[in-house]
């Protein structure tokens, strides 16, 4: 039996649909997405 890991990227997609499927301000939706992937990026530079 394969388990298949999501990444990163599609962890945070499926945490921001999250937050707007709960009603999260438009605002709030943009830092996280920022924020978020600024630290992804920085993940992939450590390799």
């Amino acid at each position: 039996m394969v388990i298949k890991v999501p990444s990163l990227d599609q962890l945070i997609d499926s945490y921001l649909l999250c937050c707007i499927t709960e009603g999260k301000s438009q605002k709030t939706i943009d830092w996280y997405s920022a924020n978020l992937r600024r630290f992804s990026q920085f993940l992939k530079g450590r390799d």
